[in-house]
């Protein structure tokens, strides 16, 4: 259905869709929907909203919203459908229409209705007991006379309410200024919200009922409420009627009034992962709306969706955001597009014959009699007979190099031919061309282009024959001997140029030039009635027959397929490769004389789908095409449908390694080193805590550096509890990566998991041991070093923290498209060394989209690290430089240049993962990892005084559209880190509003004026605390990054590259630029940026930045591992890198903000300070 009114995903990770005409189910397990309606056991059909409580119960509110005769709720406990109504308190039955349904923290469920709240609690929960609010705890707003108590007998006034003993109704007569609730919601501790018709905004707990917001008292828009939020930081947002919207906030509101004030347009209300605030709208009596917009940075954003009646919002546990609408179906959010999953159609027939999807993505529909219909992603339109089309029958689609779009038509049934047609899109019309133009057959079946251009169609035969070729002179026939009376039914080409002619009785013709072979089912083929041909990346010939099943043709050889080895039917309509060269056979014809839905092969696997285990409509399907996107189209008698690769494939996990020479077991893990000797493995691995059943599940693995391709691996045993793969003769001094993703039921694969397996080369150092003269070397070499060993150590660590080994590595655009080229230089390495890698961002984005909305776990961050590691590290450099790098004695300081490979700038390197021995190289305390943008002369280290001065410069514009931040509590923790160094001088520097909120007396200057002046005074250290982003105002064109600052009234001003770089030449001729600048803002950390640039530019040797914002306790941890570090030693690589250990210390690897921080150095050491 297409008026979809309310979304939830349970706990199981199922679709719950209501609708005006019930509820569906679909099940991730089985792939299939379930739909209930009043006949399975509803109260009504009109869907209003969905729960799910504690115990896996699913609820449903109803209503009959035009008539009021039906309403109520029903529940649903996995097998039965049970309902339950209301006492009708006003005899209009307004007390069973319910609106809104949620389950609170307590496991109780609360109930809005537009006759009043109904409240459930299960036998044994605690009471809630209300008492009045005290007056000194008042807010804004006014009182309401507080609740009863409720009884755990759920007794009203001494009265035993009727029905159920646990549930409790409030109304006007209890306290409620409005009877009419749209929706609830909760937010801490325990405190009930409610968005109400007439009455604004209502509050529950403990102290009973309150208005807490509403135009009389608090200043409110409207008090039409429709929807209500809780925020993740606390904050109340809610809508009203036509789209207004506001956001209550440290005792604060902040107002927006709608684009359609004054209709009756519900809004929803959704806060997304990334604490976007997402607000849609809609009319559900007439479907009118204004589509989707989101609030970030301050400010309003549309998202898509325009002219669409929004009925309801929600963010699935994959971080996917869901739409509902009134008559347009469900759509979902990609991140940066909105895709329909049920839409309207305009067919022209319910049977759709072939299908093709343009360059351009539209998608056009041959039919059974209806015409051609096109879909362009917003509008249908279908070609009849009076566009000009030969027939109303398509029978095959085709678009030719030119991006004409052809279409093969004519009557199968009774043989009545209509031609060939192609389109003028100018005219909106098409051109016919028969047997008057030169075809030899007026039915048409097929059409095809080959390599040179040529268009090829294949007919009914005759005497002219069935197989017709277009020239410059137009259509002619193309004889071929034997081929004369036959239908031509598909036509394919192989790699040697050689066309593959299928016909309907007489087998397969391969034409070559002068050369004609003709295969029959006497030379292995499986029936001399082909339906389909297909050419895959290998070069291997497939043909789908009428009654034989598929025939397999590669050099020389035949070899059929057919319903006993695992095919659907075997008849076999269509053949498609997808880009993971899985084959999709469509079983049917065009007189639906045979049906078996549909079959997937991996080149292991046989896999059918139909319509009683998968949501295909039909089982007569006759044709499949591919989307851009990855999804694949099936034409079948009953509409079409679309296959979405599923979004929640197994989670595979590796759970031991066995060298079987010695038994020996290694547990979990990310990287394995094995003696030499020890070259026979076992990898075990398993995905049995899923919902796919045990038997379908399928594995794909891949040993890097031994196997060519993917291997595909079934299960083979459901009652082991791991499947297994072995290797042996193994190479000595080779690092191997393994990778396995488990696949479920539709072999929809996981993302790959993998550990790194380092066979170790023979140990010359073995030799050395054994021998006698070493020993005697060792034992004297102890007795002297060991002294020398302790006071070279203290000298060291008087000097500095670590004496780095350098690395500089730098990364230039290789030979090939994707590829790059790796240099190392080192002065351990005479001439350099320069290595060709890859890096597929494709394969990382999904990965990056989530570290960038912050849903990371250690898994997901060790998997983006290995790639980049690999990448910088590819197999193919020598092992010793590979190990080199995190597990030397030396500490290595890392320099990455990405001057001449841009679009890698931007990638988070700090998370690079070396495999378990040798972890995030970020957090190792011997290496060093750094941006590094070589000057163009030398720097030099500059000294300091008796004390280091760091000046610190806050800014927060009095501007809605800028976060607040807590400036208070940021000046505080530096205070209690720098204000008791002996040898730091602290300095600070305040906007106008930032002074206001720390207590600081305001300056009526322009922030940046000020900032000038003071860096004439000759700091050491910049320390900007603030927002850092996009211009808010810009001038004209792409906004550019810059930091958010003040006016003299407080207000956002903006400091960008260019005032930075006037006010930093004026301090450059001076030698007042500070060497060192620590941006405490996000997006700051883009060395390819033009702030960062012009700050280096100006002397500037280092540039501390953040890639994401971060945490309070990671900021508080960063400041005290870098400022505890740096006066010490006045190494900013090393203060870099304590700041990121402390950072994951207090929020963990598997949270991001680890590797916010940033180092950009232009100096090739990191002592940018003499020590103090």
């Amino acid at each position: 259905n297409l008026w979809i009114t309310a979304i939830l995903e349970d706990s199981r990770g199922d679709l719950w869709v209501g609708f005006d005409g019930g509820v569906s189910h679909y099940d991730r397990r089985a792939s299939v929907w379930h739909t209930y309606t009043k006949a399975d056991g509803l109260v009504a059909n009109y869907v209003t909203s969905l729960a799910e409580d504690k115990e896996g119960i699913i609820w449903v509110g109803l209503s009959d919203n035009i008539a009021w005769e039906r309403g109520g709720l029903n529940w649903f406990d996995g097998q039965s459908w049970h309902s339950h109504t209301f006492e009708d308190l006003y005899g209009d039955n307004r007390s069973n229409q319910v609106t809104s349904l949620l389950v609170s923290s307590d496991g109780s469920l609360w109930v809005g209705t537009y006759g009043g709240i109904h409240h459930y609690k299960r036998e044994g929960q605690q009471t809630i007991s209300a008492v009045q609010e005290p007056e000194t705890a008042l807010s804004k707003g006014w009182d309401i006379s507080p609740a009863p108590q409720i009884s755990e007998t759920g007794t009203r006034g001494g009265i035993r309410y009727p029905g159920d003993e646990n549930w409790r109704t409030y109304t006007i007569q209890d306290g409620l200024p409005d009877d009419c609730v749209l929706d609830i919601a909760e937010g801490p501790p325990g405190t009930l919200w409610f968005a109400t018709c007439n009455a604004g905004l209502l509050r529950f707990n403990l102290l009973g009922w309150k208005v807490f917001a509403d135009t009389s008292r608090s200043g409110l828009l409207t008090d039409n409420l429709g929807a209500v939020l809780i925020g993740r930081d606390n904050s109340i947002w809610i809508a009203g009627m036509g789209g207004y919207a506001g956001r209550y906030r440290q005792g604060e509101w902040m107002q927006w009034p709608g684009p359609a004030e004054g209709r009756f347009w519900v809004p929803s209300l959704c806060e997304d992962r990334m604490t976007r605030l997402w607000l849609g709208m809609g009319s559900e009596y007439s479907g009118e709306g204004e589509g989707v917009r989101y609030y970030a940075a301050g400010r309003w954003h549309d998202a898509g969706l325009e002219g669409l009646g929004i009925s309801s919002l929600y963010e699935d546990h994959q971080g996917v955001l869901w739409a509902g609408t009134f008559g347009e179906g469900l759509w979902y959010y990609d991140g940066h597009l909105w895709h329909p999953f049920a839409w309207p159609t305009e067919l022209g027939d319910n049977r759709v014959l072939s299908i093709l999807v343009d360059r351009d993505g539209r998608w056009w529909f041959g039919t059974d009699g209806g015409g051609l219909s096109l879909y362009d992603g917003t509008s249908w339109h279908t070609f009849t007979v009076h566009d000009g089309l030969g027939s109303n029958y398509i029978l095959d689609l085709l678009q030719d190099s030119d991006g004409h779009i052809w279409a093969a038509t004519g009557n199968p049934y009774i043989k009545v031919g209509g031609g060939v047609s192609r389109f003028d899109p100018s005219q909106m019309r098409w051109q016919t061309f028969t047997a008057a133009d030169g075809l030899a057959s007026k039915l048409v079946w097929v059409l095809f282009e080959d390599r040179d251009g040529t268009l090829w169609a294949g007919g009914a035969g005759g005497e002219r024959g069935g197989l017709n070729r277009h020239t410059d002179q137009g259509w002619e026939p193309y004889p071929v001997p034997g081929l004369v009376k036959a239908d031509v039914t598909a036509i394919a080409q192989d790699d040697e140029g050689a066309l593959w002619v299928a016909t309907e009785g007489e087998g397969v013709f391969r034409i070559q030039g002068e050369t004609v072979e003709h295969f029959t089912v006497e030379d292995g083929l499986a029936s001399d009635t082909v339906l389909s041909v297909l050419v895959d990346s290998d070069g291997v010939v497939w043909l789908g027959t009428k009654d034989g099943g598929l025939s397999r043709y590669h050099d020389g050889t035949w070899q059929t397929f057919t319903v006993a080895d695992g095919l659907g039917s075997n008849c076999i309509a269509s053949i498609v490769e997808d880009p993971y060269g899985t084959l999709w056979l469509a079983h049917s014809d065009v007189f639906s004389s045979c049906k078996g839905g549909v079959t997937r092969y991996d080149g292991k696997r046989w896999r059918v789908f139909n319509s009683a285990n998968s949501g295909l409509p039909d089982d007569y399907v006759h044709t499949v095409a591919l989307t851009p996107e990855g999804h694949i189209l099936f034409g079948t008698d009953l509409w079409f449908t679309r296959y979405i690769p599923s979004t929640h494939p197994p989670q595979v996990r590796i759970d031991r390694i066995i060298t079987l020479e010695d038994n020996k077991t290694y547990e979990s893990p990310r990287s394995v080193l094995i003696p030499y000797n020890r070259d026979t493995i076992r990898i075990e691995f398993s995905a049995r805590d899923l919902p796919t059943r045990a038997k379908d599940i399928a594995y794909r693995y891949k040993l890097e550096g031994w196997d060519p391709t993917w291997n595909t691996l079934e299960n083979r045993l459901a009652q082991v509890k791991s499947d297994y793969v072995e290797y042996a003769d193994l190479q000595p001094a080779h690092t191997y990566t393994f990778y396995i993703a488990a696949g479920n039921a539709l072999l929809d694969y996981s993302l790959p998991v993998s550990f790194t397996l380092t066979v170790q080369d023979y140990p010359l150092w073995l030799k050395v041991w054994q021998a006698e003269w070493f020993r005697i070397a060792l034992i004297l070499l102890a007795l002297v070093g060991a002294p020398l060993g302790a006071f070279g150590y203290r000298w060291w660590r008087m000097q500095g923290a670590f004496r780095y080994r350098d690395l500089e590595v730098v990364v230039e655009p290789g030979t090939e498209p994707g590829a790059y080229r790796v240099c190392f230089r080192s002065p351990r390495l005479k001439d350099g060394l320069d290595v060709e890698t890859t890096l597929d961002l494709d394969l990382l984005e999904d990965a990056l989209i989530q570290v960038e909305r912050g849903h990371t776990n250690e898994p997901l961050l060790r998997y983006i690290g290995s790639s980049l590691y690999e990448a910088l590290f590819p197999g193919a450099i020598p092992y010793n430089l590979r190990h080199w790098v995190g597990l030397g004695r030396r500490p290595v300081r890392l320099r990455m240049s990405f001057e001449e490979a841009p679009e890698l700038a931007g990638l988070p390197w700090e998370l690079m993962y070396g495999g378990e021995r040798v972890g995030f190289l970020a957090q190792r305390a011997d290496t060093a990892l750094v941006r590094y943008a070589p000057p163009p002369e030398e720097i030099e280290r500059p000294g300091v005084g008796r004390k280091l001065r760091i000046l610190v410069v806050m800014a927060q514009p009095a501007d809605e559209r800028v976060p607040e931040l807590g400036l208070a509590e940021e000046k505080k923790r530096l205070d209690a880190i720098l204000g008791g160094m002996p040898d730091v001088e602290l300095g600070y520097l305040f906007g106008f509003h930032a002074a206001q909120l720390v207590g600081e007396t305001p300056l009526d200057r322009d922030l940046p004026d000020l900032l000038a002046e003071r860096l004439g005074e000759g700091w050491d250290v910049l320390h900007f605390v603030g927002h850092a982003g996009p211009d808010l105002m810009p001038f004209m064109g792409e906004a550019e990054i810059v930091l958010w600052c003040e006016d003299r009234r407080g207000d956002y001003l903006a400091l960008g590259p260019e005032e930075l770089e006037v006010m930093l030449r004026g301090l450059a001729s001076e030698g007042k630029v500070p060497k060192l600048v620590v941006l405490s803002a996000c997006r700051t950390a883009d060395v390819e940026s033009r702030l960062v640039k012009v700050m280096l530019e100006a002397g500037v040797m280092a540039v501390v930045g953040m890639q994401w914002p971060v945490l309070d306790v990671a900021a508080r941890a960063f400041a005290e591992g870098f400022y505890s570090t740096l006066p010490r030693h006045g190494q900013v690589d090393y203060a870099v890198s304590v700041a990121r250990n402390r950072m994951a210390q207090e929020v963990g690897l598997s949270h991001r903000d680890w590797a916010a921080p940033v180092l950009v150095m232009q100096t090739a050491e990191g002592f940018i300070f003499e020590r103090v």
